[in-house]
């Protein structure tokens, strides 16, 4: 009965406009690795990504995301670069504004570093903010997110994964 009423929920939030498929780009304000020692970072300001949202009623919504970053730190002999990826799976909340929204998000982040670096896949917790701008058609949401993650894990002395990140991102859903 559950999965049923689920499935008409999902079902009427479609034909609703409710569900929202787009993109979130932005640049990170902190360092992705936290290089000391023999190692040097060499940061990539861009992260981007495909962005699924669920509105609800009430100004409440679901907001996953897929967001990729490249990450590159080098030693004095190579150079070597991984791919990091960032799974949020965020509650959302909009205020009843007519304009902008402003709005909270809050949730749990999954994240994975490229093998080339040798970190295993973490878990964290983002907190966020910004604003929701409905032009035409087009949500357009600029917003800051703070992200905690749980482990620094590296097995290479000297290169940590930073436990606190922030990120500038601005949405584009439909």
């Amino acid at each position: 009965m559950r999965l049923l009423s689920l499935l008409f929920l999902l079902v009427s939030s479609v034909y609703a406009g409710a569900i929202g498929v787009g993109f979130r780009a932005g640049v990170p304000l902190t360092d992705a690795l936290d290089a000391r020692g023999l190692f040097s970072h060499k940061p990539k300001r861009f992260t981007a990504g495909p962005s699924l949202e669920l509105r609800l009623p009430l100004g409440v919504g679901f907001e996953f995301d897929a967001l990729y970053r490249k990450v590159t730190y080098s030693t004095s002999a190579q150079e070597i670069s991984a791919s990091s990826w960032q799974f949020p799976l965020l509650f959302k909340y909009r205020m009843p504004m007519v304009l902008a929204r402003p709005f909270f998000t809050a949730g749990p982040v999954f994240h994975s570093l490229g093998s080339a670096l040798s970190f295993g896949p973490d878990r964290g917790f983002a907190l966020g903010g910004g604003l929701d701008l409905k032009v035409i058609k087009v949500h357009v949401s600029p917003e800051l997110r703070y992200t905690r993650f749980g482990s620094s894990r590296s097995p290479l002395a000297g290169l940590d994964f930073n436990k606190n990140q922030v990120d500038f991102l601005v949405g584009f859903t439909f």
